[in-house]
């Protein structure tokens, strides 16, 4: 395989063999395990020679965890996952074969198989359409943006240009690293005719369910007024994030109301996310 790949796990464990079992013997995979789950790492490691996990002294967050991998990977390209996707061989063989032609790149990702739901990526200007024989055979068109879900990074650009920013820990960080490298005149492309599936909020065991709510309502405020401050200024995030505090404050109001105290702590934490934005705090919340 001419790619290395990084998982980013929070207890994955459920997940993460179904992913790992799909790559041949000889593709070097990390595993960035956030929840410090060292049983996981010794039944992986014993199974698959080819994969090492990694368990930071905390956790990392996605982005962070990102980087991290990528800067332990030993390849030019390293595919980039989260851990609720499903990808078959047939979709990463496809992969490996498109970047043997079409290397041009900073980001490219397959997409999607039901595009009708919902797009891993998103096209706000213009772009040129290719109709190269290589790029008309996977599909591949220019974007401006893709998700977290899967994406193949060259990592020499990466390294070059910007990895990604390490005050998000999760939500807006591929929008962050994205803008960035359109910035730099960078290309992120995806690939139409290769597909994955993502099933979305289902990367931790459910199990841990309360507690990556509350994790990810803190992150998402948070990070979108983060977002928004960085590339366009206070006021501009302050406005694009008030409708997220009007219904934060409504959602508190009706849980107290109705009396329920597990949709309260979530609200509450949408809330703190905003007002430690606002207050310029880092992203401290685990």
């Amino acid at each position: 395989m001419n790619f290395s790949v990084v998982i980013v796990s929070f207890y994955s464990f459920h997940l993460i063999e179904n992913i790992v079992k799909n790559f041949d013997e000889n593709t070097n995979i990390i595993i960035i395990e956030n929840s410090k789950d060292t049983k996981l790492k010794i039944k992986i490691e014993s199974i698959y020679k080819n994969v090492k996990v990694i368990i930071p002294e905390k956790n990392l967050g996605f982005g962070p965890g990102i980087n991290l991998g990528v800067k332990l990977s030993n390849s030019k390209y390293v595919l980039c996952l989260v851990a609720d996707i499903e990808i078959s061989k047939i979709s990463i063989n496809s992969l490996s074969n498109c970047i043997k032609k079409f290397n041009n790149f900073a980001i490219i990702s397959p997409t999607f198989f039901k595009e009708d739901i919902h797009k891993n990526y998103s096209i706000s200007s213009k772009k040129k359409i290719l109709i190269d024989p290589i790029s008309i055979e996977y599909g591949i068109k220019e974007v401006d943006r893709v998700d977290g879900a899967a994406f193949l990074v060259n990592k020499l650009i990466m390294e070059k240009i910007c990895y990604m920013d390490e005050n998000f820990f999760f939500y807006f960080e591929l929008e962050d690293f994205c803008l960035r490298l359109n910035k730099n005149n960078q290309k992120i492309y995806v690939c139409d005719k290769i597909k994955f599936s993502h099933k979305g909020l289902a990367s931790s065991h459910s199990s841990m369910s309360t507690k990556v709510q509350i994790l990810r309502n803190w992150h998402y405020s948070w990070g979108k007024f983060y977002f928004y401050k960085k590339h366009y200024g206070y006021f501009f995030a302050l406005k694009k994030t008030l409708p997220n505090l009007v219904r934060s404050i409504k959602y508190i109001i009706l849980s107290i109301v109705k009396n329920k105290p597990d949709e309260l702590i979530a609200h509450k934490a949408t809330l703190k996310g905003l007002v430690n934005s606002y207050l310029l705090k880092k992203s401290f919340y685990r």
